[in-house]
């Protein structure tokens, strides 16, 4: 019989492992089952035939990836239990692993998908009042990408000095590629720091947060004031410094502030002039 390729190998384990009545029910029973079988490629010798071997590889598999999304969404899940005192988190991470199972080597990214599943997909939902708890999960989601990214180049800072008032006011800014900002009906910076004593949400505010990895490479999770959220917002969708104050209602003196600020923190990395 010939080898199955790896990608092969990897699809209908993916198949077998997933299946609700198990590998050895589903082979039998020969619906959908992918082309070519692979069962035979999985060793069948004592003290295990070949599909006890396979129950046990993806006992493995969600416990793994189990483990892993519970290592980068901890917050997320002290929140879920706190609030809801269910089982609706680990629902979740099962209907997760089941539905968007990892297809590739590294297991870092698989957890990106994760919030957006949640909101949109998954069949386990959450009452109205608590759907601020995907927010919890952005936010974590926000982390977990500026971990993962590459520490950019601050430029900004050299090329600031040799600028006039004119010139500045009609360049555009770089902001650092993870930052990340998220408007919510909880204080997500301040419940992230303590998902176990601070305050839930009583509705009736926005709060705003910011996420992005600063200069020494450490990321941030910083609260953030609704004009510097949307200054901050014009910023990233290509405003010049003169259009934000417009734009925002903001005073060139409160925008200098901020400007310093996000210099000195890496959220404003590099500047482009006008030509």
């Amino acid at each position: 019989m010939e080898t199955p390729t790896l990608e092969a190998l990897q699809h209908w384990l993916k198949w077998a492992i997933t299946h609700p009545e198990g590998a050895k029910t589903a082979v039998a029973a020969a619906q959908f089952e992918p082309k070519p079988s692979c069962a035979s490629s999985v060793v069948n010798a004592p003290p295990l035939d070949r599909f006890e071997r396979i129950d046990i590889y993806g006992k493995a598999f969600f416990l793994r990836l189990r483990d892993y999304l519970l290592s980068v969404f901890p917050k997320s899940k002290q929140l879920f239990d706190r609030v809801l005192q269910s089982d609706a988190f680990d629902m979740l991470m099962a209907e997760y692993i089941v539905g968007v199972p990892s297809t590739t080597p590294n297991i870092d990214t698989f957890g990106l998908a994760f919030p957006a599943f949640c909101r949109d997909n998954a069949s386990t939902k959450l009452p109205n009042e608590h759907s601020w708890l995907f927010d919890i999960l952005e936010l974590e989601r926000c982390v977990l990408f500026a971990h993962l990214s590459a520490c950019g180049e601050s430029l900004i800072k050299t090329k600031l000095p040799l600028l006039d008032a004119e010139t500045l006011g009609s360049a555009r800014f770089t902001t650092d590629p993870t930052l990340n900002l998220i408007g919510s009906s909880a204080n997500l910076a301040d419940l992230w720091r303590s998902p176990m004593e601070e305050a839930l949400p009583s509705g009736g505010t926005t709060f705003y947060c910011g996420v992005w990895r600063d200069l020494s490479g450490e990321v941030r999770v910083q609260t953030l004031s609704i004009a510097a959220y949307t200054c901050l917002t014009a910023l990233l969708s290509g405003c010049a410094v003169a259009q934000i104050s417009i734009s925002t209602q903001t005073t060139q003196t409160q925008i200098a502030q901020w400007f310093r600020e996000w210099v000195e923190n890496g959220i404003i990395r590099d500047i482009l002039l006008a030509h």
